[in-house]
């Protein structure tokens, strides 16, 4: 019988500050304003997401108890941890103004005449105080048995039950009533967002595996050279702080508004700066809402992976697997009051004309991962193992991220609000073909003499590369042909075979584009509108720009060049023997990430709109990096 027991203490402090200077200067007290990309120029005065700090500690309390007797080795457990946050929100307390494209003007010509410009053109300020202090409680006790059936037969099963606690409830309006549903009919503002975060006590996991080694076939398992293994497990994920902090950030935790500047054909609001400073600390329901569902639950993943390993001539270890996640109760945002159509000045009209936008996070996606593994590992000597693997896998869900995953800042809203499940296709992480060597070198070292030896002792050099298929991104319109609000509608495929930057656009968007196109027919997006615009087939274009409605686009259906890496590091390990404590060391490290600076180009968001991609297309996915650690052990 052995008992263990662990604790440990974490304290993290993340600052971002302006400084005095900064504060001192001119540009210090000013609003942010902001810019298009049709400008170019960077925005004025402090981002409205400065000041920001993240303070969290963390203390936890895990003790085993594992007690042996026969066949059965039996481990049970609880991990007790107690979190402490001191959070310092983005907080627009300067106020913000995003001068948009509108009404013929750039939106830096909407900037020198103070008009906000049309959609996403906006006037904003919040009141209120941007420190939350949360803390949990929680807990998870476990229980194992490991049984040994045979000498060649093992199976293990477990269970392990976890208990998050309710961190949404440190605010006085946590959560919305969830099953209010979309266009919340019936809310009252603002106590149907005062609804408490329901603890979710239902999150048990359980374990289950087996290794098996047969002792038959022989001609095809060798003596004992075939390992059979299988595993299959529920986990669970925890409500994180960022979600606390965003419904922290925003009505009804805060007071303030949001003006925002109406259709793109218009100039949006006047006098723009003037209106910033009539922004009073007053409830506003037609504010931006973010919040979350009362019901939220604790994201869960199902996983399940067979393998078979054997051992090959020439030394060689081959293990073949498959890998099979389900996620469900996947975090998304649901726009809970979408737009319904446009009014006769094309803004959005909203379900329920009470409020206005409500951003809530939920429990609505999910996700799936299958994957075929391939592993060859030969250790060539004692001090040099080599290790190469092949994955080929599809990664498929709805929502790939709670925030914000694209290059153009789309949020993971649906294109259809009202039906998460439409948006399935291509996970943002999806890599079809993934290929890995590694190595780890015990370098040699001189034998001759104490001095040589000391110097070149005890080094070791590793290196990984990795080779894999580009990353997928989604085409968009670039504008709200859908009537919801939302700038994010995808396009219709047409003929996938011409090039990305084929892009033609229904007649039927005459009034965005002026007169001279008919409904129904197509014309290039580069000359739409125009007097010598002629119609041309459908054929002629990759995408098209339907005249209302979504487009049958699938989420994820550009995928942009491969990537390679190679990341090397160098490390030193070098034993203080003091007294008993034998086992103190100091190690040195030096770490090489995108050793060879190989420039990796990730896939933009397409917009249609502008027919070019965003200028983060050009971006390197990092560059070489290098990273000195010295790490102290005992």
């Amino acid at each position: 019988m052995i008992n263990e027991l662990r604790f440990s203490y974490t304290n993290i402090g993340f600052f971002f500050l302006p400084t005095q200077a900064t504060l001192a200067g001119p540009l210090g007290n000013l609003p942010e304003l902001s810019f298009q990309p049709d400008t170019g120029f960077p925005s004025i005065g402090i981002p409205d997401n400065v000041p920001d700090q993240r303070q969290h500690g963390t203390v936890q309390v895990q003790d085993a108890l594992t007690y042996t007797f026969g066949r059965h080795t039996i481990k049970g457990g609880v991990d007790v941890t107690f979190l402490n946050v001191r959070d310092e929100i983005p907080f627009n307390s300067r106020g913000t103004i995003d001068y948009a494209v509108g009404g013929g003007y750039s939106s830096l010509g909407n900037f020198v005449d103070d008009f906000t410009g049309g959609t996403p053109g906006s006037i904003n300020k919040v009141f209120g105080n941007p420190f939350i202090t949360p803390s949990v409680n929680m807990y998870m006790p476990y229980v194992q048995d490991t049984w040994r059936v045979k000498e060649n037969l093992t199976f293990t099963l477990g269970l392990r039950y976890e208990y998050w606690g309710t961190i949404g409830n440190s605010l006085v309006y946590p959560a919305i009533n969830y099953s209010l549903g979309f266009g919340v009919p019936g809310a009252i503002f603002p106590n149907s967002f005062g609804f408490q975060q329901q603890p979710d006590k239902t999150n048990f996991g359980p374990r289950l595996g087996f290794a098996y080694t047969p002792h038959w076939g022989r001609r095809f398992f060798g003596r004992d050279a075939t390992v059979i293994r299988g595993g299959y497990g529920i986990f669970y994920d925890g409500l994180f702080t960022n979600i606390v902090d965003n419904t922290a950030a925003g009505p009804p935790n805060t007071t303030g508004g949001t003006i925002n500047g109406g259709s793109v054909q218009g100039r949006g609001v006047a006098n723009a700066m003037t209106q910033l400073g009539d922004v009073t600390p007053t409830p506003n329901p037609f504010a931006f809402i973010d919040t979350m569902a009362n019901t939220i639950k604790n994201p869960m993943t199902q996983q399940w992976n067979p393998d078979v390993q054997r051992e090959l001539p020439m030394k060689l270890v081959l293990t073949a697997s498959y890998v099979g996640t389900r996620g469900n109760r996947l975090y998304a945002n649901q726009d809970f009051n979408p737009g319904i159509g446009f009014d006769a000045n094309f803004n959005a009209i909203l379900q329920n004309p009470n409020f206005g936008e409500i951003g809530v996070r939920s429990n609505a996606g999910s996700s799936w991962y299958n994957a075929a593994q391939l592993e060859v590992e030969r250790k060539l000597s004692t001090d040099l193992t080599v290790r190469g693997s092949y994955t080929w896998s599809h990664f498929t869900d709805d929502v790939s991220e709670v925030f914000s995953t694209t290059t153009s800042g789309l949020t993971s809203y649906a294109q259809i609000l009202t039906c998460q499940t439409c948006d399935w296709g291509a996970s943002t992480f999806d890599r079809r073909h993934r290929l890995v060597f590694a190595y780890v070198w015990a370098l040699p070292y001189a034998h001759q003499n104490w001095l040589l030896k000391a110097l070149t002792d005890r080094w070791q050099w590793s290196s990984i590369g990795t080779f894999e298929t580009g990353s997928p991104d989604s085409p968009f319109d670039g504008f709200d042909n859908q009537g919801n609000n939302h700038p994010n509608t995808r396009p219709d495929l047409s003929n996938p075979k011409q090039p990305l930057t084929a892009t033609g656009i229904d007649g039927g968007n005459f009034l965005l584009f002026g007169s001279g196109t008919v409904p129904g027919d197509f014309y290039n997006i580069q000359c739409a509108g125009g007097p010598d615009c002629p119609a041309e087939p459908a054929s002629d274009f990759r995408f098209i720009i339907p005249a209302s409605g979504s487009g049958n686009a699938r989420r994820n259906s550009i995928y942009g060049p491969g990537q390679w890496y190679f990341d090397t590091s160098i490390d030193r390990r070098f034993p203080i023997p003091v007294g008993k404590l034998e086992h103190q060391a100091i190690e040195f490290r030096t770490e090489f990430f995108n050793a060879f600076n190989h420039p990796n180009l990730f896939t933009p968001s397409y917009n249609l709109l502008s027919a070019q991609y965003d200028d983060a297309a050009a971006t390197i996915a990092g560059g070489r990096t290098i990273k000195f650690w010295l790490r102290y052990e005992f």
